[in-house]
């Protein structure tokens, strides 16, 4: 059941070889985590804006028309060269994977270090096949004790094509006098998040839901992070590693029970706290008489819930 999850999602494949072989072209492995991929697909390396067609590909040696995740495959890309898709890329179908320069995480730190993990500290983090500089912040605002885990904001001094559910290690940074100790390891929550007030439970409990939840509370606390700007299907398949069918099915399900709300064409969708916020200054002025007529006041605040609460006129 769970290898036909990722065989659902979209194609992703970190690269861990890049090589040119006589005869052939340019040749890259890794071991791709998730989705499907044929003979004659394009793929989108990241970072960058570079596409290329999959001209052959092998599994354990033996030539295949198609590969289905999990699992390690060598495929030969057509007019490619090895710089263009250097060790450290992420090969990737098209539109399913996003570069971002800030990600929210569930850390551990190790048991064996000398002292906790800073509130704030500078890091390597070695994610895929790939590592970078990055800043950082423990969103509770306290220490971290060796051995315990908590929730991260890492902020990426590069962009990285980052897919949530990605596991990563955490080793000091150059800037550390303990510079490539290996000093935690944690697993990608949230690929873009926004920036968050430290301590905020709220954001506590999303990221609880993300790391250890349910399907359908996954979704809702995606939906949750996202605040005010909403998110759209397109960005919930981006940012949660579930395949679309079943954030189709979450989402329907979460209308229904009211814990998500729904705006626009295309739609968007909202926490039901934060429409309750987004709402109410109008509805304030609604009752000083400022907006009008409330239906249409309803119809420009392009809420469900306030176009049933305002009266027809």
């Amino acid at each position: 059941h769970q290898r036909d999850r990722y065989a659902k999602m979209g194609f992703r494949l970190p690269v861990d070889r890049s090589f040119v072989l006589p005869g052939r072209g340019t040749i890259v492995t890794g071991t791709a985590a998730t989705g499907r991929v044929a003979i004659g697909d394009s793929l989108h390396v990241h970072p960058g804006d570079r596409r290329f067609r999959v001209r052959g590909l092998e599994r354990h040696g033996e030539a295949a028309d198609s590969f289905e995740a999990p699992g390690r495959v060598a495929l030969d890309l057509a007019a490619a060269s090895t710089d263009d898709v250097p060790v450290g890329a992420v090969l990737a179908a098209e539109g399913t994977l996003l570069e971002t320069v800030r990600v929210d995480a569930w850390l551990r730190a190790l048991p064996h270090l000398v002292r906790p993990l800073k509130a704030r500290q500078r890091v390597t983090v070695h994610i895929g096949t790939t590592h970078v500089e990055a800043a950082m912040t423990q969103l509770s605002g306290e220490v971290l004790p060796r051995g315990e885990a908590a929730f991260v904001q890492l902020h990426l001094d590069r962009p990285l094509a980052i897919a949530g559910g990605e596991r990563f290690i955490v080793r000091s940074s150059a800037a550390d006098p303990r510079f490539g100790q290996t000093i935690a390891g944690g697993q990608v929550l949230h690929p873009a998040p926004a920036r968050h007030k430290l301590g905020d439970p709220a954001v506590a409990q999303a990221l609880g839901q993300l790391f250890e939840g349910e399907d359908d509370d996954r979704v809702v606390a995606m939906v949750a992070l996202a605040r005010g700007r909403g998110v759209d299907d397109a960005e919930l398949a981006q940012h949660l590693d579930l395949p679309v069918d079943v954030i189709t099915r979450a989402l329907k399900t979460g209308l229904a029970r009211g814990r998500i709300r729904r705006f626009g064409r295309p739609p968007r969708y909202l926490a039901p706290a934060v429409v309750d916020e987004l709402e109410a200054p109008a509805w304030i002025e609604l009752e000083k008489g400022q907006l009008g007529k409330p239906a249409i006041a309803a119809v420009a605040l392009g809420s469900e819930g306030a176009a049933a609460r305002a009266t027809p006129l």
